[in-house]
């Protein structure tokens, strides 16, 4: 491998494990929120489900997840760019 190539899946090593930290932090702060939920209004299953669902697609809508969703997205792209640009750039 040239060191180019090294490199490059480095920092695309980088990319990736910061985008699966935020992922997983996502994941964490949307259980987090339906299990506060589910504690304040008692309930079953169903209702845990209704709380988890509402917590998903608040994360997309609330603004105190802005910055969050924002960092995301933008380490989102930038992966999916990597990976686009691949072949082009690794290619002799």
């Amino acid at each position: 491998m040239t060191t180019g190539t090294i490199v490059y899946l480095s920092l695309m090593a980088v990319i990736f494990a910061i985008w699966a930290f935020l992922m997983f932090r996502m994941l964490w702060q949307m259980n987090r929120d339906s299990l506060d939920r589910q504690a304040k209004t008692g309930g079953g299953y169903f209702t845990w489900v209704g709380h988890s669902l509402r917590s998903f697609f608040g994360y997309f809508r609330e603004v105190q997840y802005k910055s969050e969703r924002r960092r995301l997205i933008l380490i989102t792209v930038v992966m999916m760019t990597m990976i686009i640009a691949q072949p082009f750039i690794l290619t002799p």
